[in-house]
């Protein structure tokens, strides 16, 4: 019998051939040729359809860039106003944040704060202000701000900064007390003890034009010398200025960044505070500041070429 030569169709899902009917089996070459053909159909329709979803993404896109376009006119003008009163948090929490991202490439640049213009008078008079505050928390009297007193200390801390020292008596010596009794104060401290003083000198005179004669006024006298020299023992009265001095400076601290210096400057009110609250806290000029008895005083103020500030209070 002559052998078939198969030519194998395919038929109700069989390889049969169409000569003798014969069946064919798959092998396994066969099999993962159909396997892969049908993984590549099924790629191919999964692309197919990303593809397509792609395009409604992206008509999508542009449908809202240029909805977005149309509207933007009128949300600028909705939201301008209200940008304009959160500015200043936005900027604060921005620069916050920037200074909480470590810097990578570079480090900030310190910007320095600028020198504050300080003036004189009005510093001398925040002090002055400061020192009553001190003395009525305690109960006692504020102090009478003096002018005449004033451009006395002011002239000794000008002496100070200009000759580069820190000392109550000048070079030559000249002490607070003679600063005092030059300008005038022979007689400072309370007033009744000033005028009791004032009226014994008066007395004693009228006396010696008697001819120290006369007994009655002689008794007045040894009352009122008694009256005094009390006065006198007890801080009443006394000659020249009592003094308080203090050396200062016109920033808190300097910062280096790379060699270069950027100050730290003090305010009027800053540098107020810190020179009354020095003085507060050492016992000797908080005790002037606090004593009973003083009822004027006078505030100096001189400011170096090296930022120094010199103080000078005078109490009469």
């Amino acid at each position: 019998m002559k052998k078939c030569r198969h030519h194998y169709e395919w038929y109700d899902g069989k390889l049969r051939c169409a000569r003798c009917g014969h069946r064919k089996w798959l092998t396994y070459g066969v099999k993962r040729k159909i396997t892969t053909v049908i993984i590549g159909t099924v790629v191919l329709v999964a692309v197919f359809l990303a593809y397509q979803n792609i395009g409604l993404i992206t008509n999508n896109v542009n449908h809202t860039q240029e909805t977005l376009v149309k509207q933007l006119p009128n949300l600028t003008a909705q939201f301008s106003a209200p940008l304009h009163s959160v500015e200043p948090q936005i900027i604060k929490t921005v620069s916050n944040l920037s200074n909480s991202i470590p810097h990578t490439i570079q480090e900030p640049i310190t910007v320095p704060m600028l020198k504050p213009k300080i003036s004189i008078s009005e510093l001398e008079l925040k002090i002055h202000n400061g020192i009553n505050q001190q003395r009525q928390d305690q109960g006692l009297n504020p102090l009478v701000y003096d002018s005449k007193i004033a451009d006395v200390a002011r002239i000794h801390s000008q002496d100070m900064a200009t000759r580069n020292y820190f000392e109550h008596d000048t070079p030559e010596g000249v002490s607070p007390s003679q600063r005092g009794i030059n300008a005038g104060y022979s007689s400072c401290g309370d007033r009744q003890a000033i005028a009791d003083s004032q009226e014994y000198d008066r007395l004693s005179k009228q006396f010696e034009a008697t001819g120290n004669t006369d007994q009655n006024m002689y008794n007045q006298l040894q009352i009122l010398y008694n009256k005094v020299n009390s006065e006198i023992s007890n801080g009443m009265l006394f000659e020249g200025f009592p003094e308080n001095i203090e050396e200062n400076n016109l920033y808190d601290y300097i910062e280096y960044t790379d060699g270069v210096p950027f100050y730290h400057w003090l305010s009027e009110d800053q540098l107020s505070d810190s020179i009354v609250q020095t003085w507060m806290n050492s016992s000797g000029h908080r005790h002037n500041i606090l004593t009973p008895a003083y009822y004027s005083e006078g505030i100096g103020v001189a400011i170096a070429s090296d930022n120094k500030v010199y103080i000078t209070e005078d109490f009469c």
